[in-house]
């Protein structure tokens, strides 16, 4: 809604404004600069406050100026990761994208639809693959309750690997009590 933008903005949100610009600018500076380097980095990852129209509208205009350069693909925390064949097999029949999110299990009981039809639909229209990147809610079940099945490490990962991994979480939990290894959320991710 355009009322939120044009609306005085205060205290964290006004420091937010300050940080990725206004709708109005191009891309922000930290991201032109980040689009610059040669090689691309293999992937990016955008989040937003999800009831925070602003955040979303901008992420639209950014993904928007950055596809009419680059191919991109873009993974959605709103398609959980087991339905992602419901989601090609919507693709493929040529669905809208309200077709396609409610194939794919879209909530839309829990997301407000406005938010991410843009990006279902930037998808679409560019041709960019669309990912499910979320877990089922049996899948996270699972990981609280400590019963998920571990994923076998890489082929050439070592115990030194493992360790030294360990070691920088731990850290990191060390450093904050908002984060730590078992409570990782990626909104969206962008790989160039």
């Amino acid at each position: 809604s355009s009322d939120v933008c044009s609306s005085d903005l205060s205290g964290e949100q006004a420091r937010l404004e300050l940080q990725i610009g206004s709708a109005t600018d191009a891309l922000p500076r930290a991201l032109s600069r980040v689009l610059d380097q040669d090689p691309l980095p293999e992937f990016m990852l955008f989040g937003e406050v999800h009831d925070h129209p602003l955040h979303h509208r901008l992420r639209y205009e950014w993904f928007s100026r950055i596809a009419a350069s680059r191919r991109f693909a873009i993974a959605m925390e709103q398609f959980d990761e087991p339905r992602q064949s419901d989601l090609d097999a919507a693709r493929a029949r040529g669905d809208s994208p309200r077709e396609l999110a409610r194939a794919a299990g879209f909530r839309f009981d829990a997301w407000d639809w406005a938010y991410y039809e843009p990006f279902v639909r930037l998808a679409l229209e560019r041709g960019l693959p669309l990912f499910a990147a979320n877990l089922s809610g049996e899948q996270a079940r699972a990981i609280a309750r400590g019963t998920a099945p571990g994923a076998a490490p890489p082929a050439d990962w070592s115990k030194a690997d493992q360790l030294a991994m360990q070691d920088e979480i731990d850290q990191g939990d060390r450093k904050s009590t908002r984060l730590n290894s078992s409570h990782l959320v990626i909104s969206y991710a962008v790989f160039c």
